[in-house]
């Protein structure tokens, strides 16, 4: 993916991430980047029975603020924003009321 943003070739589906990338690379400027990131429709990832991780599109967000291609500032602006969106609720886990087999 990294070498087709480098070319400017499209990916598809766009994603969080794709956009913070063409940021770095100079292909969006931090104002584009951040626009499209304050309207998103995010979706929030959940636990999946035992050893399975749905991710959402908020994960995107998290992955760019650990890898340094957002600021503290702008990962703060994005979480007020999510912060009152519903999340999914996780799959029971075995220990857990309500566990059943899958």
């Amino acid at each position: 993916m990294g070498q087709q943003i480098a070319r400017g070739e499209p990916v598809r589906p766009e994603s969080p991430e794709e956009l913070g990338y063409r940021r770095f690379l100079g292909q969006i400027s931090s104002q584009e980047m951040m626009d499209r990131l304050r309207t998103w429709p995010y979706t929030f990832g959940r636990q999946r029975d035992y050893d399975d991780y749905e991710r959402g599109s908020w994960d995107d967000v998290l992955n760019l603020r650990r890898q340094g291609f957002l600021s503290d500032q702008e990962y703060a602006e994005l979480r007020v924003i999510t912060d009152p969106m519903p999340r999914p609720p996780d799959d029971p886990l075995p220990w857990e009321k309500g566990w059943q087999p899958q």
